[in-house]
């Protein structure tokens, strides 16, 4: 696997170069799987269906952790080089939402933090 490499705020890195960097195989996966997580369900318009739906888990009333942990662990799988999602665990920290998820991936083992 290979990507861009992207920072916190998910804006393309430059590297020594001056061209753009690019991550590969775990850390590809591991960047991937973040931003995945990140994309709201209907949010990307060929892939409408794809997607964590926060409206309906976590700002449609009361905030549902199990429904969000579904969806995370759906999500999860659909990154390239997935195997399974060994662990997930979401919490309500005040009004935010965190989860934590160990992925076995065909590079090795990797946690996801969000």
């Amino acid at each position: 696997m290979k990507t861009f490499l992207s920072d916190s705020l998910n804006d393309l890195v430059l590297g020594r170069d001056g061209r753009l960097a690019t991550a590969r195989e775990i850390d590809a996966f591991a960047q991937s799987a973040r931003q995945y997580m990140q994309a709201r369900l209907g949010e990307m318009i060929h892939n409408a269906d794809q997607g964590i739906p926060f409206t309906a888990v976590l700002w449609g009333g009361t905030p549902s952790v199990a429904q969000f942990e579904a969806a995370g662990r759906v999500r999860l799988m659909q990154v390239p080089g997935a195997l399974a999602v060994v662990s997930f665990t979401a919490r309500l920290q005040g009004d935010v939402i965190a989860y934590d998820a160990m992925v076995n991936t065909q590079w090795g083992e990797v946690t996801i933090n969000g």
